[in-house]
């Protein structure tokens, strides 16, 4: 065959990039049509239960979202050749995943039980559905490695469409939390039946491979817990807001909330649906890692200006606009939010470069960090407002200038030529890969 110019290879690299960022885009909104759903059939109390519920299951799709980079990433990179002689497979690493995750929703029932208002049944569809979102995820892990894009895109759709139906049916027949969860996890059922099919068959094999054990378990850990603190500044800012609230700060304004939802998910949703598209361009063999991080550093810093700006001229306007005239929001806090979603974005982008070197502690470190950044602000003696603004900004830089530095003193370090990060990115040197790994 002949070889591709660097042309070609650039855009087969990103071929799946516009359709997955339409069926990213597609899946949100189908989402949004989810919530409207409930709250136009029930009263505030049923909705209450239900939004928790739907709140802890996608919490959970964000912090399992580093189990599908990590299979990714050891799909595209490991030897074949050489199998370790503690072994498994990937069906299994997401079984073990899921089973953890069960344990612990089952066990912090305590924390989300009151609130739904429901019996402790209530823990099995949830328990249950931890275990399917966690195959579910391995999956599309696989299906991302193989740039099997329009398959991927079947999968997640069927999955918002048959939660947005079950959803739908469950609103129109009753009001209970039981039915509701059930209704919510199942959507991620729908990799089965697709995964069947007669072409999917190197799909299926991949799923059954023998992978080694213990580093597997080890970086998938490290990776959920990047994506489950991004989760929480992403999805679990207002939670960590009511968390840290005094006695005196009385209601936080509804238009406020409204604001932070409609400015920050534009931006949000369209770089975490790409995350597989980003991560398996970085893992090819001709992509300049070094280069390509400082270039997102740049771009997303370019995009940062000009969305801050049409945010502050703009915003208020669109917010009542979407809302209704009875929400309001100063240009000033509209444009803070929107910078806000921009430097989570290229957080998580910079997340993705740590995991295709196999650098997945420094992400952990930065996230961590923006977390803790996060949490101290909010504690801090101002006002609720301007403590929501400043937390929003300050944590993400916060994080974002950890994993920047973390960046710079790996890549300067004498022993990272050029030949040793062509081999760690293509799967060549997976045993010094694993010695530098941290």
């Amino acid at each position: 065959m002949p070889e591709l110019s660097a042309r070609d290879r650039s855009v087969k690299r990103w071929q799946g990039a516009p359709l997955i960022g339409v069926v990213s885009a597609c899946c949100a909104t189908i989402g949004w049509l989810t919530l409207i759903v409930v709250a136009r059939v029930d009263d505030p109390k049923s909705y209450t239960s239900f939004a928790v519920l739907w709140a802890l299951y996608f919490f959970s799709t964000g912090a399992l979202s580093g189990l599908q980079q990590e299979v990714t990433r050891s799909a595209v990179t490991r030897d074949r050749r050489d199998p370790a002689p503690s072994t498994t497979t990937v069906r299994r690493l997401g079984l073990s995943v899921g089973l953890c995750f069960a344990a612990v929703v089952a066990a912090s029932y305590a924390l989300w039980g009151p609130v739904v208002d429901a019996t402790w049944l209530i823990v099995l569809p949830m328990a249950c559905g931890a275990i399917g979102l966690a195959l579910f995820i391995t999956a599309l892990g696989v299906l991302a490695a193989q740039g099997r894009w329009g398959v991927m895109a079947v999968v997640l759709v069927g999955d918002s469409v048959l939660r947005l139906v079950a959803v739908g049916i469950v609103g129109a027949l009753t009001d209970s939390a039981l039915w509701y969860a059930v209704a919510i996890v199942c959507g991620s059922l729908t990799w089965l039946p697709v995964l069947w099919l007669p072409g999917e068959a190197s799909t299926r094999a991949m799923l059954r491979e023998r992978w080694e054990r213990r580093g597997l378990f080890e970086r998938s850990l490290a990776a959920m817990a990047s994506t489950a603190c991004a989760s929480l500044l992403i999805a679990g800012l207002p939670w960590l807001l009511a968390l840290t609230m005094r006695e005196d700060d009385g209601v936080v304004s509804g238009s406020l909330l409204a604001a932070l939802v409609l400015f920050r998910s534009p931006v949000l949703v369209l770089t975490q649906g790409l995350r597989p598209v980003i991560l398996r361009a970085m893992l090819d063999g001709g992509t300049d890692l070094v280069r390509h991080f400082w270039r997102a550093v740049a771009a997303y810093g370019a995009v940062a200006v000009v969305v801050t700006a049409g945010a502050w001229v703009a915003g208020p306007w669109l917010l009542s606009a979407t809302f209704g005239s009875s929400f309001h929001v100063r240009s000033v806090h509209a444009a803070i939010l929107v910078f806000s979603a921009v430097l989570l974005a290229l957080a998580t982008h910079l997340n993705l470069a740590f995991i295709a070197v196999d650098r997945h502690r420094k992400a952990t470190e930065g996230w961590l960090v923006a977390v803790a950044s996060t949490v101290i602000v909010l504690l801090l003696p101002i006002g609720l407002t301007e403590r929501l603004m400043w937390a929003a900004v300050i944590g993400p830089a916060a994080g974002l200038a950890v994993m920047v530095w973390a960046w710079a003193r790996v890549t300067s370090r004498s022993r990272w030529t050029d030949d040793e990060w062509m081999s760690t990115v293509g799967g060549s040197a997976r045993s010094s890969g694993a010695r530098r790994h941290g």
